[in-house]
């Protein structure tokens, strides 16, 4: 697909030099996905940490670290899967001479979803991979309590079809860490090394991505009810919505003085 991949470099340099929110400020670059154009398979996390903003590149760090043994386990090739995140740029926390991983509110969420949506435009994948619940409200564009639905197949705006994951089994700064609270799917003195439900929820993805039609015909449907050049940046949800958003992501203190205004 030339003409879709040279749309993509063209939309990868606009991102390039984005400022719709604050955080290009403390990033070292915009991280964009990468992959094939026309990928099956899209992964999407929360954003890029601190690894990934030094190289340019998503899941270079520890965290792809696990999702390559993930992915591994699944039989599934990295070069063949798109691997991006809801957020593109850093947010993090100057400590000492580390950045500690923040994670985004739902306004930076937002603002960063036009490139998403993008992505998903060009890539086309038939099915999509939330690694957490960040990516996982962002696709499906509703509260995701990832307790009943992680594993399972959902059906997320556009035609897509895809399933969520929790995020820290790609993520060392939680389950992954030496020490860190065990997941609730491994038994407890037998977790491996990072975590073992994202390369289960990747076998399950490929079984249930066989013999599928291309579910990411109906963004075109989607984009013409609304158009990428009109990002809205208000909330899509309404009152009760937001407090079971606000819920899904708490212990961020962004969140709460946003939800207190």
């Amino acid at each position: 697909m030339p003409g879709a991949a040279s749309q993509f470099k063209r939309v990868a340099r606009e991102a390039a030099s984005c400022t719709r929110c604050p955080l290009y400020r403390h990033a070292t670059q915009t991280v964009f996905g990468e992959g094939p154009v026309g990928a099956s398979i899209m992964m999407v996390g929360e954003q890029p940490g601190d690894q990934e903003d030094l190289a340019g590149h998503p899941f270079v760090g520890p965290a792809g670290q696990v999702l390559d043994r993930a992915l591994a386990e699944a039989g599934l090739d990295r070069k063949k899967a798109y691997l991006t995140n809801a957020v593109k740029h850093f947010k993090n926390e100057p400590r000492g001479k580390k950045r500690l991983h923040k994670r985004p509110n739902r306004y930076e969420v937002e603002v960063c979803r036009v490139w998403l949506q993008k992505e998903l435009e060009l890539i086309r994948p038939q099915l999509v991979l939330a690694l957490g619940v960040t990516a996982a409200v962002v696709l499906a564009g509703r509260p995701v309590v990832l307790s009943r639905e992680r594993g399972k197949v959902l059906d997320f705006p556009g035609g897509l079809r895809g399933m969520v994951t929790v995020q820290s089994v790609v993520d060392p700064g939680g389950y992954a860490r030496p020490g860190g609270p065990p997941c609730g799917f491994c038994r407890p003195g037998e977790r491996p090394q990072g975590c073992c439900e994202t390369g289960g929820v990747l076998t399950r993805a490929l079984q249930c991505n066989e013999d599928r039609p291309n579910y990411g015909a109906g963004i075109d449907q989607e984009r013409r009810r609304r158009p990428m050049s009109d990002i809205d940046v208000q909330t899509r949800y309404d009152r009760q919505a937001e407090d079971r958003t606000a819920a899904a992501l708490q212990g961020d203190p962004d969140q709460r003085r946003l939800h207190a205004s």
